[in-house]
């Protein structure tokens, strides 16, 4: 239903873009002639083209008649940042998600909650979308908020859970030459999804005026999207400052909240520099590294969270392409980029084998640390 909206546990302190700003376009698609009013009474409250509610509703017809009236809609985004590709392979619609990617429409968008199609298809099991994706060049290392990449995200009780993570692995060792979204709209179009930071894809969209999310804590994760919990940022007011919900925001990036809970306790986890880093959110790292006064090259932690080989911050950085947080780390005073913590290995032999987005690059910068040290 397009009355149903999903699970959201973080707040954030970003405002909300209006679904204009987040009108995307793609090469050969022309610019709606119609006035912008009229481009208004195009949309649902949720921000949801008629494209995009047709794709919500599995009506592969009626999908094809929209785009044939108006194909300036196949990237606009609803207000939660979903395309329409989002919202079919969401649902597992694949010859509705086929058509969109025949159109030429962008692949690797996010929405919000800085999920992408592959990684709502991943998130509820539908095999065939996810091929269909994959052969199309969706990036298979595009992570989500927490930094999760789609392997990881594999649900463990889907009945092609072997063959799902098969695919992505062949996909992840096998990338194309050039990826068929990179072939479509001009480069400012790319990533340009506006997006906050929560738990959840949003199976569908909450009105503008709700686009506020809860803090971390207040519900369970799932993969199955039902009911968008919304509050605004009053919640500040009520959330406990707890370790487990500076880690909370601090995977999601969250500054507003990390900053609150910092405030009182006045003292950085390990486990959340460990979230931090593994999301990529670099100002929430600085924050608890000066703030929190963190430790940023600790002992790796014994913890069910946190696997071995990614319980550290810079062991959870390095294979994600976090670039910036890596430097961060290394010229954090008193930083030993020469630690070998998991299997014996370096840093710069771990990046050289887990070989994440610019691994070059991120191994080569290990490397000249390791060498200075």
């Amino acid at each position: 239903s397009e009355d149903r909206l999903s699970v959201s546990s973080s707040a954030s302190a970003s405002p909300m873009p209006s679904a204009r700003s987040r009108r995307l376009t793609s090469e050969g698609v022309h610019a709606s002639s119609a006035k912008p009013s009229n481009q208004k009474k195009q949309r649902d409250q949720n921000g949801r083209t008629r494209l995009a509610r047709a794709c919500a509703a599995q009506e592969y017809e009626v999908a094809v008649a929209r785009h044939a009236e108006r194909p300036e809609d196949l990237n606009v985004a609803d207000n939660a940042g979903n395309t329409p590709l989002q919202i079919a392979s969401l649902e597992g619609c694949a010859p509705i998600v086929k058509f969109l990617l025949d159109a030429g429409c962008e692949i690797d968008t996010r929405n919000i909650d800085k999920d992408t199609p592959l990684i709502d298809a991943v998130e509820n099991g539908h095999l065939e979308v996810i091929k269909l994706l994959l052969d199309a060049g969706a990036n298979p290392r595009l992570g989500n908020a927490e930094g999760d990449e789609p392997y990881d995200l594999v649900p463990s009780d889907t009945e092609d859970y072997d063959e799902i993570r098969r695919i992505i692995s062949h996909a992840k060792a096998h990338p194309p030459r050039k990826r068929r979204s990179e072939d479509h709209g001009p480069p400012s179009a790319k990533g340009s999804v506006p997006r906050a930071t929560s738990g959840a894809s949003p199976r569908d969209s909450p009105p503008a005026h709700l686009m506020m999310s809860p803090p971390p804590g207040s519900s369970a994760f799932s993969r199955r999207k039902t009911v968008r919990s919304e509050a605004t940022r009053n919640d500040l007011l009520w959330t406990k400052a707890t370790p487990e919900n500076l880690c909370n925001f601090a995977a999601k990036g969250d500054m507003a909240g990390v900053a609150n809970i910092l405030n009182v306790i006045q003292k950085a986890d390990t486990e959340s520099l460990i979230a931090a880093a593994k999301g990529g959110h670099e100002d929430v790292m600085s924050l608890l590294l000066g703030m929190g006064d963190a430790d940023a090259d600790p002992e790796p932690i014994q913890n069910p969270n946190c696997r071995p080989g990614f319980n550290t911050p810079m062991l959870a950085a390095i294979g994600r392409g976090n670039l910036a947080i890596i430097r961060l780390l290394l010229e954090y005073p008193g930083f030993n980029p020469a630690r070998r913590l998991y299997r014996g290995k370096t840093y710069y032999e771990l990046a050289e084998e887990r070989q994440g987005d610019g691994w070059e690059e991120e191994a080569d910068l290990l490397k000249r640390a390791y060498d200075k040290y």
